[in-house]
């Protein structure tokens, strides 16, 4: 059983796989990403230089809650026009181009009565939750990218985001943390919190959890981190003798104030209420790493 449970596991990753590599033909678009997000009033900035090339236009989705502020096509203002849902962007030629946009909103705000749908991105004083199919970036759905993001949060709060840990920095007012992803996968997904980190390595690969401090069952959410970090090194060791090498630089445990349990590119994102229990950190951490 066991076998044939790692042979399904094998054929669940190779697949995403297979469909990177027929979107490879299709050119990535290359983004540059900054944002500046107070997760306690939801406000956002997102500057966003992108590279595109091989395209008379550029198709794209926002989250309804962003507005384009700022537009530059090749240092010239420009407008994009809706058509349905989608924004479309007339380029002049399909050379290569570069993209600049200002991007301003206001995250959906939550609280402990009105949770917000994992669907869609939101805030409040415990994090924001801001996931890459959300479209908080202009990328069209169906085409690569790759990208370098930048984010900064106010100096009590941590960010973390899917892609490797580049740097992070901090000082009395800010934190700021610059993730990328040299090779092409999905939008990246985002999120921040009042989190305490804690991190190890395993061979090179960095392994962090960012856990809430509140108390729930009794527990200190960050006094379980070493328990966690042990168990996510021991299932990547076991997975990497029986499938092959863990494709990623980092693997990060984000205790989330949704009642969630999320796997993004080298990281998951679970409901802060089930982090103290002791199935999440057993059977459901391991289905996370694999």
């Amino acid at each position: 059983m066991n076998k044939l449970l790692l042979l399904v596991a094998a054929a669940s990753l190779w697949l995403p796989n297979v469909a990177w590599s027929v979107r490879a033909a299709t050119q990535p678009v290359q983004h540059a990403i900054a944002v500046t997000l107070t997760p306690s009033n939801g406000e956002i900035q997102i500057e966003d230089r992108l590279v595109v090339a091989g395209r008379e236009s550029y198709r794209f989705r926002l989250a309804s809650w962003l507005t384009i502020e700022n537009l530059v096509i090749d240092g010239v203002q420009a407008q994009a026009q809706r058509q349905g849902y989608d924004y479309v962007l007339a380029l002049p030629g399909n050379g290569r181009h570069r993209l600049e946009f200002l991007l301003r909103g206001i995250l959906p705000l939550r609280n402990e009565e009105q949770q917000t749908s994992i669907e869609h991105s939101s805030s409040g004083d415990d994090g924001a939750y801001l996931p890459g199919y959300d479209n908080w970036i202009p990328q069209p759905d169906s085409v690569p990218m790759v990208y370098r993001l930048q984010v900064r949060v106010p100096a009590a709060q941590r960010a973390v985001a899917s892609g490797k840990l580049i740097s992070e920095n901090s000082d009395a007012r800010f934190y700021q943390a610059v993730f990328e992803a040299a090779q092409p996968m999905e939008a990246p997904s985002l999120f921040a919190g009042p989190y305490q980190v804690r991190e190890r390595h395993l061979d090179g690969l960095r392994l962090r959890s960012y856990f809430h401090q509140d108390l729930y069952f009794h527990q200190n959410l960050a006094r379980l981190s070493d328990i966690y970090l042990d168990a996510a090194a021991d299932y990547i060791r076991r997975y990497e003798a029986a499938i092959g090498a863990y494709p990623y630089a980092d693997f990060h445990i984000i205790s989330a104030p949704l009642p969630v349990g999320l796997g993004f590119p080298n990281l998951t994102y679970v409901g802060r209420r089930v982090i103290p229990l002791p199935f999440m950190r057993g059977r459901s951490l391991a289905h996370e790493v694999l």
